[in-house]
């Protein structure tokens, strides 16, 4: 049973989920990590994940195996050696994220977004433990700290239609998470770290060179 949404929500939605993934993409390639991951996974797979999650009904399930499907179809065709194909399909991801959303109730949807979030944090910190060999209690101060910054960055979206003004106020929240994570991080960690980020500038900018 799909739940009533206004078209400015739907918008919202994706809005937010954008911004916030695109946050994490600037740390350590978020979006091609979750691409990758979900290489190999199935169809039926997915869809199965997501019922044992959320409890899904019979019509819910073909509603979203014909979505993942058809997503799967967009970025097949996509991905045939397009400069920044990955960015492209990072958009219809999200977008798929939305289009599932509209099929779920509204205790479904709350959910499937807090799942994703959390994925998306725990993701996060594995990119950097694998680069900066995290200890156990930094891993908890930085999921912390992610999670206090996508909290803000999802108000930031929910309280403003003026994308320049949230992306403005956007790099402020990020320079304040990479002055807390400064403080999680030892030297070695931190430099580490800014040469990451650095790597991940030069790449944005040869991207768009091309």
């Amino acid at each position: 049973m799909k739940k009533p949404h206004s078209r400015r929500d739907a918008m919202r939605r994706t809005g937010s989920t954008v911004l916030i993934s695109t946050i994490l993409a600037l740390a350590f390639f978020l979006i091609a990590s979750a691409a990758i991951a979900q290489q190999g996974n199935t169809v039926d797979n997915r869809v199965a994940e997501l019922d044992k999650l959320l409890k899904l009904s019979d019509q819910q399930k073909q509603e979203i195996k014909k979505l993942i499907e058809e997503d799967e179809a967009r970025m097949a065709e996509r991905g045939g050696g397009r400069p920044g194909g990955r960015g492209g399909m990072f958009m219809m991801r999200s977008r798929l994220d939305s289009a599932i959303e509209e099929v779920l109730t509204e205790a479904q949807a709350e959910k499937f977004r807090e799942n994703r979030r959390a994925a998306a944090i725990e993701m996060r910190i594995e990119n950097l433990d694998r680069e900066l060999k995290l200890k156990d209690d930094q891993k908890t101060k930085l999921r912390a700290i992610f999670e206090n910054e996508t909290k803000k960055t999802e108000e930031l979206f929910e309280s403003t239609e003026d994308r320049r003004e949230a992306f403005s106020q956007m790099r402020d929240i990020r320079e304040k998470t990479d002055e807390e994570l400064g403080k999680v991080l030892d030297r070695n960690q931190k430099k580490r770290y800014e040469e990451m980020q650095e790597e991940m500038r030069s790449r944005m900018r040869d991207r768009r060179g091309n």
